[in-house]
């Protein structure tokens, strides 16, 4: 399952932020606009701290979710496992590099 809606604001999908729950339409994760509660802002102000691309509904749909709704275990189900079948990438980690050419070779007469 790629995408999972929650209410009119909130979605975790698997290709945006690694399934984490964000707002809608953006890359913001619900957890970053909550950790402003903690310093006592209002919803209204966190929506303005995000130039208005999250609203204050947004904020408040965030906050009616319980603790455990809000844990990233509950949407760990939404993370496909990795597919290391794809191709390899030089320089990356488990990446295997390109022989070199035929007209390089040392053993080319």
């Amino acid at each position: 399952m790629a995408r999972i809606e929650i209410g009119k604001h909130l979605a975790a999908d698997t290709r945006v932020c690694r399934g984490r729950l964000i707002f809608k339409g953006t890359r913001i994760l619900v957890s970053d606009a909550l950790e402003l509660t903690k310093a006592r802002y209002t919803p209204e102000r966190i929506a303005r701290q995000y130039r208005g691309i999250i609203t204050a509904k947004g904020v408040r749909e965030a906050l009616a979710l319980t603790p455990e709704e809000l844990s990233e275990k509950s949407w760990r189900e939404l993370k496909p496992p990795r597919d290391h079948s794809g191709p390899q990438h030089p320089g990356r980690p488990g990446g295997t590099a390109s022989p070199p050419p035929d007209s390089l070779s040392a053993n080319r007469v």
